[in-house]
């Protein structure tokens, strides 16, 4: 008698081994294992930022259920197949984005971007339960660990939560940052804490050379180091609401943008507590030069609207689009 039958298990094992060859060379025959690696790519790509969105809105609405689901749905890309797992697993920017996982998964996915560069994406409600908030925060700090890694910052997060970011970023080289994403989620905005405000993000060393800032909802100072020339999109926001917004004025934001030539795309919404604000210490405006702008939207006043407008020299091709507040939508900043 065989080995096999005094064996059940190694037969068991081998039935299965067949199947899995068997299985894995009918796959090859299908033309979704013909793809070439470029279109895959792009593929996962696509499905990976379709599933974070999904998530972090799962994490705004407090969606338990769609939360699990978006959180790790991405990878069932590597599940197709074992050719598709193959291009995933050896694709090192399909694991650069670090966002809220278990600890264990930060450290797995810095070891398979293998130095590519990273986007860390975060996201933590501002009444988050304890238990969760804790994970966040260690995921967090895992991956500020990395940080001089990161050429994209998109941190959706309390106001506290900067702290975390700041004694990360100390004495680190952040030359690689190119977009900035940051958007207060604190529930109950303090609108007076902006004239005693810090900066936002402390750069030690120079300043990264930003092309993309998207700023809703955190006191703004018009000094901050990531003003920088470089910058290509701008988006600044701040709360709806008449009693939660700033008073800022024309004058300093018109000297902040006449340092940012290089700007093709402007978003503003609610800059402007009063209409009075648009004239108020504005005798002395100059009329700011932006050769490249191609697009500029700006939810607010009229008043505003009209005197900052005003004073910007734009391409007679830039598409203008002025809205009255407060109908503006939900603002896009990841």
């Amino acid at each position: 008698m065989t080995k096999l039958a005094y064996d059940p298990q190694l037969a068991r094992y081998e039935e299965l081994t067949t199947n899995a060859l068997y299985g894995r060379r009918s796959n090859e025959l299908l033309a979704v294992a013909k793809l070439c690696p470029d279109i895959l790519i792009e593929i996962f790509m696509t499905v990976q930022a379709s599933f974070l969105e999904r998530y972090e809105e799962a994490l705004i609405s407090y969606n338990h259920d769609h939360r699990a689901i978006a959180r790790f749905g991405w990878l069932t890309v590597t599940h197709v197949c074992h050719y598709w797992r193959t291009i995933a697993l050896e694709t090192p920017k399909l694991w650069a984005t670090l966002y809220p996982v278990p600890a264990a998964w930060i450290q797995e996915f810095l070891q398979r971007s293998r130095g590519a560069p990273l986007t860390l994406r975060f996201v933590t409600p501002d009444s988050f339960h304890e238990v969760a908030r804790l994970e966040h925060e260690t995921s967090l700090d895992l991956a500020l660990q990395a940080l001089p890694r990161a050429e994209q910052l998109v941190l959706r997060i309390p106001e506290a939560s900067l702290d975390r970011v700041h004694r990360f970023a100390t004495g680190q080289d952040l030359g690689n940052l190119r977009r900035i994403v940051l958007q207060n989620l604190t529930q109950c905005y303090d609108s007076e804490r902006e004239e005693h405000s810090h900066q936002l993000l402390k750069f030690d060393c120079h300043p990264p050379s930003l092309t993309h800032l998207a700023i809703a909802n955190f006191p703004i100072r018009w000094n901050e180091r990531f003003f920088v020339p470089t910058l290509t999109h701008l988006t600044l926001q701040t709360h709806d609401t008449a009693s939660s917004r700033p008073s800022f004025l024309v004058e300093p934001l018109l000297k902040m943008l006449s340092t940012l030539p290089r700007l093709t795309n402007i978003t503003l919404g609610h800059m402007f507590k009063h209409s009075s604000d648009a004239w108020a210490a504005a005798s002395g405006a100059s009329v700011i030069q932006l050769p490249e702008l191609r697009e500029i939207d700006i939810w607010d006043l009229c008043g505003p609207m009209t005197y900052l407008i005003s004073h910007l020299q734009v391409p007679s091709s830039c598409r203008i689009a002025l809205h009255q507040a407060p109908n503006q939508p939900a603002l896009r900043l990841a």
